[in-house]
């Protein structure tokens, strides 16, 4: 076995255990960080900690680096820029609107928070269209 992977592969299991995560749900949109990139992702968090998050979407989230917004008011008028660090994805989960869905999980890690201006100046009115919850909220 490689020494430098065993070191890297220590290391980022000690950098995810880093932080409690707890369990939280939140809606929100990732954005690639060019908007040239692709269009808004829906997303849910499953799990968030202070360095990063669980987040659940029923497509695949296509880039290593985005901006996160989330609908929290601590979080209002700003966005997270995101790396991805884990990526799986899951069957009939509690997300899921149907049995043989299959939901896309993407782990990530938060660098900086940033003005959610900067992040698709081009496309604000997408960024504050609101968000439908989850269908098991909807109400």
């Amino acid at each position: 076995m490689d020494s430098n992977n065993s070191l890297s592969t220590e290391q980022n299991l000690q950098d995810r255990r880093r932080d409690e995560r707890i369990s939280y749900r939140s809606a929100g949109r990732v954005y690639p960080q060019n908007p040239t990139h692709g269009d808004p992702v829906k997303v849910w968090t499953n799990d968030v900690s202070v360095s990063g998050a669980a987040l659940l979407s029923h497509e695949e989230i296509a880039w290593d680096n985005f901006y996160l917004e989330l609908i929290l008011p601590k979080f209002a008028g700003k966005a997270l820029e995101c790396e991805v660090v884990g990526k799986h994805t899951q069957k009939n989960s509690q997300f899921s609107r149907r049995s043989d869905d299959i939901v896309y999980v993407t782990r990530v890690r938060f660098h900086q928070i940033v003005p959610r201006d900067d992040v698709r100046p081009d496309r604000r009115d997408q960024a504050t269209r609101p968000i439908d919850p989850p269908s098991d909220q909807a109400e």
